[in-house]
């Protein structure tokens, strides 16, 4: 990270399962990768490819990214531009209640219908939030915020659907591998054994689960392993630890991979 780059992560005690990222001036590339969790961000500075195929599909200043769990996006500087942001990674919960609020009711499954909108003054809203929340303002105007944020968002650019999504509408060989992977994260795992586990060949594992996912088994598990050791390292085990227990050779590995997927060091992590 460069003297220009900055990157800060806040998680306030009073709104769990929601996390603050704040970048400023960065040259991070991010490859294409999926959350767990909605995504909802403000661009400030630069501009960004923000899907996996790099098409026309670009994020600028003053636009807004929505992203669902399990959507494949990435993060690519524009002409090598540096870019200024701030996102708000949210846990599924926060969006089913404050949807169950919009409707009355169970609001089945929700999606973002565009991954980049231009929205002036919802674009306001996330921005003012993040201020909220590095002030350390009292939980009522934070939650307030945060509601009104949500609610702009799911009313103007949520969409229900009836179906359940991923993992329920995978085949059954893909989601097979997919629970292996994740209950072998702190482990060197083989084709031959996913392939095994799918019930398929090496070769037409690849292809369906590539389809299915967007990513290669080895990019899908290295990315859940970073996932635990955010969360390990949230618990305050040394990262020399976390490491270990998420399957990196050694710290160093650990530190790269790490780097690439969330955009700092884990120390960075850490210190907020």
């Amino acid at each position: 990270m460069s003297s220009l780059e900055m990157v800060r992560f806040q998680r306030d005690p009073d709104m769990t399962g929601l996390e603050l990222v704040e970048v400023r001036e960065s040259a991070h590339a991010f490859p294409p990768h999926t959350h767990d969790h909605y995504l909802i961000g403000a661009m400030e500075h630069g501009a960004v490819y923000c899907d996996a195929s790099r098409d026309k599909e670009s994020l600028r200043p003053g636009e807004i990214f929505l992203v669902n769990p399990g959507q494949i996006h990435s993060g690519v500087p524009v002409r090598g531009s540096r870019t200024s942001y701030r996102v708000l990674h949210i846990e599924s919960k926060w969006i089913r209640q404050v949807a169950g609020e919009i409707s009355l009711g169970d609001p089945g499954n929700l999606e973002f219908k565009s991954m980049v909108v231009r929205a002036p003054l919802l674009h306001r809203h996330v921005q003012h939030f993040s201020h909220l929340v590095g002030a350390g303002a009292e939980r009522l105007a934070k939650e307030s915020t945060m509601v009104g944020v949500l609610s702009s968002v799911l009313l103007g650019y949520g969409e229900m659907r009836a179906r359940v999504p991923a993992p329920g509408r995978e085949p059954g060989a893909v989601g097979r591998v997919r629970e292996y992977l994740a209950a072998h994260l702190d482990s060197r795992v083989s084709l031959d054994d996913l392939a095994q586990a799918a019930g398929l060949s090496r070769y037409h594992l690849l292809r369906v689960f590539k389809r299915s996912t967007g990513l290669t088994p080895h990019a899908f598990h290295v990315q859940r392993r970073v996932e635990r050791a955010k969360s390990l390292l949230l618990t305050g085990l040394p990262i020399v630890q976390v490491a270990m227990d998420t399957g990196f050779v050694d710290q160093s590995h650990f530190t790269r991979a790490f780097k690439h997927l969330v955009g700092a060091t884990p120390g960075q992590y850490l210190a907020g």
